[in-house]
């Protein structure tokens, strides 16, 4: 599932299963929850290669990040209470929040598992958040 340049979407209490290379992608929106989600088996490509162009390209769900571009930004977006389940690279990237303020954390409650990449796989990666400048 792709969401890309929209507003105000809510995806709760789905089930996917068996999706190639990625779960959920996320890039330039605004006001998205994803909550209560199962995403499982997010398995590779073959003969897929884009010389290090693109991050997160097996990844269950990928917030604001599966370009790798600082421009990406996803203002007021919540992932929470979902549940990841076999991927491949890493299961969840999100956007952090403000040293010192935790409290803005919009992400919660997530459960990742199973993440392989022969064993050196990441359950969250977490980078900087772009639209929130300070």
């Amino acid at each position: 599932m792709k969401i890309e340049l929209s507003n105000n979407i809510l995806i709760k209490d789905n089930r996917m299963y068996n999706f190639r290379p990625v779960g959920i992608v996320i890039m330039n929106v605004k006001n998205v929850t994803v909550d209560r989600n199962v995403v499982a088996h997010i398995t590779i490509r073959k003969n897929f290669d884009m010389d290090g162009i693109v991050v997160d390209k097996e990844c269950g769900i990928c917030t604001c990040s599966y370009t790798n571009s600082n421009n990406e930004k996803c203002e007021n977006t919540l992932v929470t209470n979902n549940i990841v389940a076999g991927a491949y690279w890493v299961g969840l990237t999100v956007q952090g929040f403000r040293c010192g303020k935790p409290e803005l954390s919009s992400h919660f409650g997530n459960v990742v598992h199973s993440v392989a990449k022969s064993k050196g796989g990441y359950g969250v990666a977490i980078h900087p958040d772009y639209h929130d400048i300070e």
